[in-house]
């Protein structure tokens, strides 16, 4: 079993936290029952999430991106993401299928049951990232059979990205691909140049990270980032991936917290699938109760989105029937052997 990298993890750690809590923010700014200054300011705070989390969480997982040496190789590659990714994903949109059918009008948006038999072709809610780096996995894999170089596979997919930038196409899954390879081979390509290990690195990428944020607010925007056509926002998905990067390697392991994310890192992968539908369910709750306290939701959301999602976690990683559509692939060894 390959050695963990301490500071990935602590990385993934702090990430998932973020996407946590970007998911209670996001729930509240797409109800739309707020208005003026807060909604203002809850469309800033996703923008400030948004543009860093998921970005950087593609480039994490790029970052252990490995060319294929063969089609044997791939194929086996392919099998056991289909059974690590494929099967989670399968069960997890039956979960979060029926809370939005059972619950209908107080869910962000509706589904039908046309929307549980397409999951193949477009995924439900946040499920999206486990679909697209699937999906991933599958192409960069298939063209690194015949692309070795990672640098020549970023530059093309820098290309794709900008053509597919400027032309969009409505096929969802094609354009998930275009726009999110390059970010996720960022991650490959700085791990073959590892720039994040300087502080100016650090220092230039936060300058234009914070800056880029303080002029987009200024113009007044009404709208979160898009991630299926980011337009020029696409340079602050690069931006936040290096800034993560060198953030998270330059961090002393001596600060608070540290060692915590280090071990919830670990786990980054069952929190993302088990906290959405419980982020979902605490938000409807808090509706039902009608507690529209932006600062109550916030609080309550997030401390059950978080310590709810660790709970059910230990729970379910003790009982194999449950814990095998979270780890299928742990399962699967052991059947072999």
């Amino acid at each position: 079993m390959p050695k963990r990298i301490k500071w990935i993890d602590v990385a993934k750690g702090v990430t998932i936290f973020l996407v946590v809590f970007g998911h209670v923010l996001i729930g509240l700014f797409d109800a739309r029952i707020y208005f003026g200054v807060t909604q203002n300011i809850l469309l800033i705070a996703v923008q400030m999430i948004y543009v860093f989390h998921m970005p950087f969480f593609f480039a994490l997982s790029g970052y252990f991106f490995k060319v294929q040496p063969d089609l044997h190789s791939y194929l086996k590659f392919i099998k056991k993401r289909l059974l690590t990714l494929g099967l989670p994903y399968l069960a997890f949109s039956i979960i979060i299928w029926a809370i939005k059918f059972i619950f209908g009008d107080q869910v962000r948006t509706d589904v039908t049951l046309k929307s549980l038999l397409n999951i193949w072709i477009m995924p439900i809610g946040p499920l999206w990232f486990i679909y697209v780096l699937f999906a991933l996995d599958i192409v960069l894999g298939f063209v690194s059979l015949k692309m070795k170089n990672i640098d020549t596979l970023f530059l093309v997919s820098l290309m794709v990205c900008l053509g597919f930038t400027i032309f969009p196409v409505d096929w969802y899954v094609v354009q998930r691909i275009a726009i999110w390879s390059p970010i996720f081979l960022l991650g490959t390509f700085v791990r073959k140049h590892p720039i994040y290990q300087y502080r100016t690195t650090l220092i230039a990428s936060l300058s234009v990270f914070v800056t880029a944020l303080a002029v987009w607010a200024l113009t007044n925007p009404i709208q979160r980032i898009n991630y299926q056509v980011p337009g020029w926002a696409q340079l602050l998905l690069f931006t936040s991936v290096i800034l993560g990067f060198s953030l998270f390697y330059q961090l002393p392991q001596t600060v608070t917290g540290y060692n915590y994310f280090t071990k919830i890192g670990q786990i980054s992968l069952p929190i993302y699938l088990i906290h959405v539908p419980l982020v979902s369910l605490t938000r409807i709750l808090l509706y039902y109760l009608q507690v529209n306290s932006v600062i109550v939701h916030l609080i309550l959301g997030t401390l059950i989105g978080w310590y709810g999602t660790l709970f059910i976690f230990n729970i379910i990683h003790r009982i194999p029937v449950l814990d095998f559509w979270i780890y299928p692939g742990n399962y699967l060894k052991k059947k072999e052997a």
